[in-house]
């Protein structure tokens, strides 16, 4: 059996505790095995990632950067919620929460970060584009 495996519970729980059970069955007695039970992490979704950039490029702009990326160095890189992690590392949970208390810091400074559902936002996002500059 190989060293290390990974089972996912999913749809068809019962086929992978079936295989699970299986190779525990076939380990070597007398070793000690580690056996690790973890929620599975859901990656950020593409619009949280567009949106994000797009809120990054309006408050760079809005406090005189050049660039969203140098915006998001300096404001988030070593906040609670990324703690020197890039957003891609986040899960998905952890994106919508540092999301809202930035739409949340932001609203008590009078910024509007607007939502993927606001006209605003497809408008802006077309605006970026014929700009050349994408959101990322």
């Amino acid at each position: 059996m190989a060293r290390s495996k990974i089972y996912i519970l999913g749809n068809q729980r019962d086929a992978v505790v079936a295989a699970l059970n299986h190779d525990l069955r076939r380990l070597s007695r007398g070793k000690v095995y580690q056996v690790t039970l973890e929620a599975l992490r859901e990656p950020i979704s593409d619009a949280q990632r567009k949106l994000w950039w797009v809120w990054m490029d309006i408050l760079a702009n809005e406090v005189g950067y050049l660039q969203k990326e140098g915006f998001y160095e300096d404001s988030f890189k070593d906040s609670e919620i990324l703690q020197g992690r890039g957003i891609t590392d986040l899960s998905k949970d952890e994106m919508t929460d540092l999301m809202t208390m930035t739409q949340h810091a932001m609203a008590d400074f009078g910024y509007y970060l607007p939502s993927s559902h606001d006209e605003y936002y497809d408008g802006l996002e077309a605006e970026l584009a014929a700009r050349g500059r994408r959101c990322r």
